[in-house]
């Protein structure tokens, strides 16, 4: 799985939450993103990198969440990603059917007209050959 920024969970103490959480120690103000298979957290902008239990969140309010809060919101990340995947991989399989039978009705619609149309023309041409028979004969 790839990097993905790690939202700040809902404060327990004041109830707010950010879409980003900022890297504390960084001097550019980065934003933490987190490898959820590897469990390991990065700064976007200083490339420092670190195991996710050895990360401390901070709320503005001052409230400090736990390694295992964190832990626990990238648990439901990885569950988002894995759902979405699951979404993505049924939808593409959903296209794929309709494209197949569109394609396969378009190919039974040509075949429909073509013996139509063969058996028109050979109609035709049996009613021409039988009058020029009966012209000469």
């Amino acid at each position: 799985m790839a990097w993905v920024q790690f939202p700040f969970p809902e404060c327990p103490d004041c109830g707010k939450s950010w879409a980003v959480s900022r890297h504390r120690q960084c001097s550019r103000n980065g934003t933490m993103e987190v490898q959820p298979d590897s469990r390991r957290v990065r700064c976007d902008a200083c490339s420092a990198q670190w195991a996710v239990r050895e990360t401390s969140f901070y709320c503005s309010c001052g409230w400090k969440f736990s390694s295992s809060d964190a832990d626990g919101a990238i648990a439901e990340i990885i569950r988002s990603a894995r759902l979405l995947a699951q979404l993505i991989d049924r939808h593409n399989d959903e296209v794929a059917r309709i494209r197949s039978q569109g394609r396969d009705s378009f190919q039974s619609w040509l075949n429909s007209l073509a013996r139509g149309l063969g058996g028109v023309l050979g109609a035709a041409m049996g009613h021409v050959v039988g009058a020029v028979v009966r012209m000469f004969f």
